[in-house]
């Protein structure tokens, strides 16, 4: 059995966007044949964000998803019987370790504002040594400036960032709120700028399958 793919995503801060991009990626890395060759583990025990869209979905999803009481157990993600693996994690770097240790890699969404920049600078330094990845996302359209100006800041210290970003749309809550993703037809028909949210998304998940912790 090979060894699956690991994506942690974490961000030390909640209300970030890491449910929305943790369940985007799977569905993204899923296979609607074989759904259960790609896994989300939901590990924010606190609040089951990701499980509460996974329940709410009417459609049948490409991916499982497998609800994690106790973080520290997420070893086991490495010895799942699947190609990929994503997992939710806590919004602490001591709950979610044991996620953070076995990921191939590590996705931390970022919304450029002043106080998330600190936020996400405590982030990245609790994630010295393992590898991980910045992730641009909520990027408002009055904000445009704001982010280009935090990539270079970030990218004048060293930080590690995707080239993608996501833009703010309300169609991410609309879609989660009504069972139907944003990369579904009737999706992109009842809800404004759910064809823009999906792409935003597929440009992340092409973005990240070419990053050299994945393509093994």
């Amino acid at each position: 059995m090979t060894r699956p793919r690991i994506i942690a995503v974490y961000s030390g801060k909640g209300g970030i966007g890491k449910t929305t991009t943790a369940t985007n990626l799977a569905w993204l890395l899923g296979n609607p044949a074989t759904p259960g060759r790609t896994v989300l583990i939901d590990a924010n025990a606190r609040q089951r964000s990701a499980t509460v869209i996974y329940e709410r979905l009417q459609v049948d999803a490409p991916y499982a998803v497998a609800t994690e009481e106790n973080p520290a157990k997420l070893a086991y993600a490495a010895g799942l019987d699947a190609d990929w693996v994503v997992i939710d994690c806590p919004p602490s770097d001591l709950e979610a370790a044991a996620a953070l240790d076995v990921a191939d890699l590590i996705v931390v969404p970022y919304e450029p504002r002043w106080l998330e920049t600190r936020a996400v600078m405590i982030t990245l330094k609790a994630l010295r040594g393992r590898p991980h990845v910045l992730a641009f996302v909520r990027i408002k359209s009055n904000k445009k400036g704001v982010a280009r100006e935090s990539r270079a800041a970030l990218d004048g210290v060293g930080v590690r960032m995707l080239n993608t970003q996501v833009r703010y749309y309300d169609a991410h809550e609309k879609a989660q709120a009504s069972g139907l993703p944003i990369f579904l037809p009737d999706a992109q028909a009842a809800i404004a700028h759910a064809d823009r949210g999906a792409d935003d998304y597929t440009a992340m998940h092409a973005e990240l399958l070419n990053l050299p912790e994945l393509t093994r």
